[in-house]
């Protein structure tokens, strides 16, 4: 058997592509806890861009929030709400369209 080192083995590169979801949830969660928001935010985008579900891209746009990302995460909460609207979850779609409204967009954005 094939021993392996850390230059060799990273995480998550031998992960089977069906495990690869929650595998991303759980470092974006473990990495959120630590307050690493950026890190998480990235495993939320790869996370998104794998699955396409609505609630990924809420996610994300929660986590940009966290991160002072306030443009990125205005297009993942749009992005979010139109794909909960297409699959007919009213509802959800209407808790995401209040939280972009609630969000102060007239405050001057600052550049990351």
């Amino acid at each position: 058997m094939a021993r392996m080192n850390r230059s060799t083995h990273r995480a998550g590169t031998t992960a089977p592509p069906e495990e690869l979801p929650d595998l991303l949830r759980r470092r974006a969660r473990r990495l959120a806890r630590d307050g690493k928001y950026r890190k998480a935010a990235v495993a939320l985008q790869r996370l998104a861009a794998h699955t396409r579900q609505a609630r990924d891209f809420v996610l994300l746009g929660d986590m940009l929030l966290r991160a002072r990302r306030p443009v990125e995460a205005v297009l993942a909460l749009r992005q979010g709400l139109y794909l909960h609207r297409q699959a007919g979850a009213t509802a959800r779609a209407r808790t995401v369209a209040r939280l972009l409204a609630r969000m102060d967009m007239t405050a001057p954005v600052r550049a990351a």
